[in-house]
């Protein structure tokens, strides 16, 4: 089954592109149909649109919260429903979206059927590093999971290597641990953010990665330094990128013969374009991206805003017949400089804070080297012990050297911010 599925998935999103588009109208036409009946919300936008699907008005993420918080999952829970995910609010607005079991499998084999594509093979070893999202829950600097195979089922049927899961807090002296867990075995294909790549480089140069085994480099979540692509390349070793969210999932993947540019993964979106904000990034005019989930029943995804501009094409310069992104702005480098010039990685989300205090927006800015800023929006002022609090948190995340200060005020000002990140550095 696991392996039909991830064939379906190659024919539909690299095969003819009518046959693709009218499987993908008859899916955004149960979605539609699914959301206007089980939400009253859905069911006053849907019908408001007179013009169809494209008169839809863009769902901002306010709007995906507030939707979301009130109806609840749209799928019952004998059918897999309420599940949830809780976005880490990048963009400093935080959202929590309902998910189905299906919406978790689907993940899971697309991610599979990557490698298929790529043609890697499912033999080499897989190691992922993830930052700790809960420091309090951590057994020391590091915490490695180990797992006998990575490819669920199709272990049964194909050469598989181990797994381990490196998580980390990066306290002090942490990185000799998390390169200690690496080099327990060959690492084959290293899925990580690019801030570990530049860390782990930095601590022991192309040397380090020769020694480690890496076959390939899968880069997540943040932007994609084009220093360590240049240095794995050196090795002899590929990198692959993949643009995703926790509302939606896989969104596109980058071309392998086409570095910068991504397929997107038809099987689970439809991307466009909206042409009433651009931007210029890389001296290319970039729009907004707005991302429907095909497969978001429990929370309807309908032409969501999801923070991000780039260049929408109707194929890849390789040939592929299928809608391409290009120029992806959105996801950068959260890096702090540290006071005394060094560039640390910072981990938090706003989950983080919501733990310690609730607000409506709230984001964290370096405007200098000595001082990490929290902004908070909210209509009551902040406790006494509520703000140590907040600055023990940043300090345990970051370093004890910063100063932090805690702003309070009734909205926080978007208006120099193309992207509205939770975290950004203005001296990084």
């Amino acid at each position: 089954m696991q392996l039909s599925n991830i064939s379906a998935m190659q024919l539909l999103e690299n095969g003819d592109r009518a046959a693709r588009e009218t499987w993908q109208r008859a899916q955004l036409g149960n979605v539609l149909r699914h959301a206007a009946q089980k939400s009253a919300w859905w069911r006053e936008r849907i019908l408001s649109a007179s013009d169809g699907f494209a008169a839809l008005p863009a769902l901002t993420r306010g709007e995906l919260a507030a939707q979301s918080e009130a109806d609840g999952s749209l799928v019952p829970e004998e059918s897999g429903g309420k599940r949830s995910y809780a976005s880490t609010g990048s963009t400093g607005t935080p959202v929590r979206v309902y998910t189905s079991g299906a919406n978790g499998y689907y993940n899971v084999q697309r991610s599979l059927a990557q490698y298929f594509v790529n043609d890697l093979p499912l033999s080499e070893n897989r190691v992922q590093i993830n930052p700790a999202l809960n420091l309090g829950a951590m057994q020391g600097p590091v915490v490695v999971r180990r797992s006998e195979n990575w490819a669920g089922d199709l272990a049964r049927l194909f050469a598989n290597g181990t797994n381990r899961e490196i998580i980390h807090s990066f306290a002090d002296g942490a990185i000799e641990d998390v390169v200690a867990a690496m080099r327990e075995a060959p690492v084959g294909y290293l899925v990580s953010t690019s801030r570990f790549v530049e860390l782990l480089h930095e601590h022991g140069g192309d040397a380090l990665l020769a020694e480690l085994g890496v076959k390939a480099w899968m880069h997540t979540s943040d932007y994609r330094s084009e220093a360590m692509v240049a240095a794995f390349a050196r090795l002899g070793v590929r990198s692959y990128a993949n643009y995703s969210s926790g509302e939606t999932g896989p969104i596109a993947y980058e071309c392998r013969h086409m570095p910068g540019y991504f397929h997107v993964a038809h099987s689970n979106v439809i991307v466009e374009a909206d042409p009433s904000v651009t931007a210029e990034y890389q001296g290319a005019t970039v729009s907004r991206l707005l991302v429907t989930g095909l497969n978001a029943y429990a929370t309807p995804i309908l032409r969501y805003d999801i923070g991000d501009l780039g260049q929408v094409h109707r194929q890849c310069p390789c040939g592929h017949d299928g809608t391409t992104l290009s120029h992806i702005y959105g996801r950068g480098k959260s890096f702090v400089r540290h006071p005394d010039g060094r560039l640390i990685p910072f981990y938090l989300s706003t989950r983080s804070v919501m733990k310690i205090a609730a607000f409506d927006e709230c984001r964290v800015r370096q405007y200098s080297r000595e001082v990490l800023t929290v902004e908070i929006s909210r209509k009551d002022p902040l406790e006494a012990d509520v703000r140590q609090k907040l600055r023990q948190l940043i300090r345990t995340a970051t370093d004890t050297a910063f100063e932090v200060e805690v702003v309070v005020s009734d909205r926080l000002d978007w208006s120099q911010d193309l992207k509205r990140l939770f975290f950004a550095s203005k001296v990084s």
